[in-house]
């Protein structure tokens, strides 16, 4: 008999145990992002733009969405992201989200990376709509090809 209950003991600490552990996993949020990325030249120039989502351990990283490379000759251009994250790390219970956007607007085309820290989001939160418009800037990180984010993402 006690080792029935030991066994039955066992069974519920790891119960309680997943159950802990898996409440931050729980939770789906959908993620829209829209607004318009300016470039301030006359010129042609393309833009390629990145949703993350950081996580404490950087192989966990998640790319929420890629925009693709857009082109215009136009002094802005819209764009819209749709995403979703379900949960995020051990103990984590916010999104640390970042937009990374690559782009030529600049001398000679040369492309840049820019990288924007977005505000903190409850994982708890199941809809997430966010208007952020951007400007392209040279003070960013020149970079060899809007797909240098490749490799670590």
């Amino acid at each position: 008999m006690a080792d029935m209950r030991a066994a039955l003991l066992c069974q519920l600490q790891l119960f309680f145990i997943l159950a802990v552990i898996g409440t931050p996993f729980q939770y789906r949020t959908d993620i829209r992002m829209h607004g318009n990325v300016t470039c301030e030249r006359d010129q042609r120039w393309c833009t390629r733009m990145v949703l993350m989502e950081y996580d404490t351990f950087k192989m966990l990283d998640d790319k929420i969405e890629d925009f693709g490379v857009k082109c215009t000759t136009g002094s802005y251009m819209p764009y819209e992201i749709k995403g979703k994250q379900e949960g995020d790390g051990l103990l984590d219970n916010f999104y640390e989200m970042h937009m990374l956007i690559f782009h030529s607007c600049a001398d000679n085309g040369n492309i840049w990376k820019q990288e924007h820290k977005l505000n903190l989001i409850p994982v708890s939160v199941t809809n997430v709509d966010l208007e952020q418009n951007y400007a392209t800037t040279n003070l960013a990180i020149p970079v060899k090809s809007f797909f240098d984010d490749d490799e670590s993402i």
